[in-house]
């Protein structure tokens, strides 16, 4: 069958998940390719496409999508490749796999490697190979490594014993499935499943549990400390630090482990506090986990302050909130032994929280205290995964806003109780109140006590300060509809948000060419507001500066993390050209300057990211002539 390409493969993500044709132009602007190398990338899909129940359509001026020929083979074919490829949520810069391919070769080299012999090996040219050498040198930087460069051999890898094998376990890979660059190091006489088998064993005997993704990363540091052992490169670790850790239980389970593979890390206290330390920092601990943190006051401590920090910045209450607490005690174990060891999780593709989720932004809140507090900086993906911590919270608190409905009917009472009670049963929480009324007794009711009238009368007889919704007394499959989309719209009140845009901040045809012109431009033109904090450039640009704002299909969100202000702006831009933002391209920027009159924390964030979602909007947001246009997108 036809190999497909990285590139190949996001083309196919994306017609699957598109609910409208795509054009080539849109997936050429995406990818930083033109309209000729898509068009030859659609040839090869197409010729896919009937191994799997389905067909390419090409409809002159609109598009590409795909046909469905078998449904069942069609649908098996979706869910194992979304499966398969989850992690292509997003569109990284075209540079992304020659970075990695460049950093694996480097490790698995035995020496020196000389540029032209990088250019050769990977054909691409000598200009393309510097520019992802930039790269590259970013990524070492972030595990405490360098590129050294020796006139006339070529550079190499050089650092820690410790961060060397760090990055190692990141980007040496494999599984009984995959063969990856850890082949090329692999050694004595352990297949994986036997590793495996043997590690899953002791940490079962333990009574340690671990992430399953964890359990492949310890798997690797295994086979890699074998070798660089072998190699005679050995860990830096300070007889001190063994001293003061070898009685954690991980410890002793690191001991255990290598008795049983029976190899030669046991004679080395190095390497077994080098595992445990990694153990201890993927550890899960549990209510009935004999390191239960009700123990570890100093943990506790730190949680409340962590949440006396948030209601500093924020004023949101966390301190009653006792699950959330000891589940970030339990997170908070972890992550200080990954941050003070400098075994972070780095390299691993973003969870989409950081682009569905404003939890994100309490972990932002959270990563500044412990920074400030501890002198410990966490990395944006350590930042995505403490936001898990905190997503429980907003879904439980924050989102589930509850509405006060009044019900008229024309067939009387009995007829809207019987339409209460399907209310109720459907959407029973998120309901404050109820209330049963006549329609002669609306002159007599203050109505502005509730947020909605939902009724079978034509709306045109009513002159209502809230909503109406017009439905028939005997829901129907459309009227079912009909309430699910009302409850949402009551929920993210609709208009109220609608409010912080205006054909003032609405801009076309920005000609910008960095990230930072872009949010100068936009800033510029929120200061005319009229209370717009002065700073705001900053504001932005700090919460930048801790991880990026792009999102998915050419879109950036860039806010401040701050109230700038009372009310709520987003200015639109619309650039001339896309962008490389961080790590995608960007052709379209909602900057958001966050207000005190918002209904709750990052509520505006919110509703971007749910309708930002779709990623065929991004490309009608392109096609935005006008604000007019645009606003009705929203609308």
């Amino acid at each position: 069958m036809t190999y497909l390409n990285k590139r190949q493969l996001i083309i196919i993500k994306h017609l699957l998940n598109s609910e409208k044709p795509v054009s080539s132009g849109y997936l050429a602007t995406i990818l930083g390719v033109n309209s000729k190398t898509i068009k030859n990338d659609m040839n090869v899909v197409s010729q896919i496409m009937p191994f799997f129940g389905a067909k390419l359509i090409s409809k002159s001026g609109t598009g590409y999508y795909i046909e469905v020929v078998d449904r069942n083979d069609y649908n098996t074919f979706v869910q194992i490749f979304n499966t398969r490829h989850k992690d292509y949520y997003s569109f990284p810069a075209l540079n992304a796999e020659r970075v990695k391919n460049i950093i694996v070769r480097f490790l698995t080299a035995k020496d020196y490697i000389k540029l032209e012999t990088l250019k050769d090996d990977m054909y691409f040219s000598r200009t393309t190979i510097s520019s992802d050498l930039k790269d590259v040198k970013s990524v070492l930087e972030s595990y405490g490594l360098t590129l050294k460069t020796k006139p006339s051999y070529g550079m190499k890898i050089v650092g820690t014993e410790f961060c060397l094998r760090h990055i190692m376990a990141d980007f040496l890979n494999t599984d009984e499935d995959e063969n990856s660059a850890i082949d090329e190091i692999y050694v004595g006489n352990y297949d994986y499943l036997y590793l495996k088998n043997t590690l899953i064993r002791n940490l079962s005997a333990a009574k340690i549990i671990i992430a399953g993704s964890s359990l492949n990363k310890i798997i690797n540091l295994i086979y890699i400390s074998l070798y660089r052992f072998k190699q005679g490169f050995y860990l830096d670790i300070d007889k001190k630090e063994i001293e003061e850790q070898n009685s954690m239980p991980e410890y002793e389970l690191a001991v255990n482990l290598f008795k049983d593979l029976a190899i030669g890390l046991l004679a080395d206290e190095r390497e077994i506090l080098f595992l445990a330390l990694f153990i201890a920092s993927r550890r899960t601990i549990i209510q009935d986990d004999d390191v239960h943190l009700e123990k570890d006051k100093r943990l506790y401590k730190l949680s409340y302050n962590i949440a006396d920090y948030i209601y500093g910045k924020i004023e949101v209450d966390l301190f009653h909130d006792m699950d959330l607490r000891i589940n970030l005690c339990n997170h908070l174990r972890g992550l200080i032994f990954r941050l003070q060891h400098s075994i972070q999780k780095k390299h691993l593709p973003l969870m989409s929280i950081k682009q569905t989720s404003p939890a994100f932004e309490f972990a932002v809140l959270a990563s500044e205290y412990l920074f400030k507090e501890l002198k410990l900086k966490m990395g944006e993906t350590e930042i995505a995964y403490l936001a898990y911590v905190f997503e429980s919270y907003y879904a439980k608190y924050v989102i589930q806003r509850k509405i006060k409905i009044l019900i008229i009917m024309e067939g009387g009472r009995v007829v809207a109780q019987n339409f209460a009670n399907y209310i109720h049963l459907n959407f029973g929480n998120q309901i404050e109140n109820l209330k049963i009324i006549e329609f002669y007794q609306l002159d007599y009711t203050n109505i502005e006590d509730y947020n909605c009238i939902l009724t079978d009368i034509p709306n045109v007889n009513f002159s209502s300060p809230i909503p109406v919704a017009q439905l028939y007394a005997r829901i129907t499959p459309e009227d079912k509809a009909k309430l699910v989309a009302f409850f949402a719209k009551m929920q993210y009140r609709v208009k109220d948000f609608l409010n912080c845009f205006s054909e003032e901040l609405f801009f076309t045809d920005v000609d910008v060419s960095s990230k930072e012109g872009a949010i100068e431009y936009l800033c510029d033109k929120l200061l005319k507001m009229d209370d717009v904090s002065a700073n705001i450039a900053e504001m932005v640009m700090y919460r930048e500066s801790v991880s990026s704002t792009e999102r998915e299909s050419l879109v950036a969100l860039p806010h401040s993390l701050f109230c700038a202000g009372q009310n709520t702006y987003i200015a639109v831009g619309i650039l001339r050209r896309p962008i490389l933002w961080d790590k995608q391209y960007v052709s379209v920027v909602f900057l958001t300057s966050l207000g005190s009159f918002e209904m709750f924390p990052y509520w505006s964030l919110e509703i971007l990211n749910t309708f930002l979602a779709n990623s065929a909007i991004a490309y009608e947001i392109l096609s935005s002539s006008s604000y007019e246009y645009f606003i009705g997108l929203f609308e």
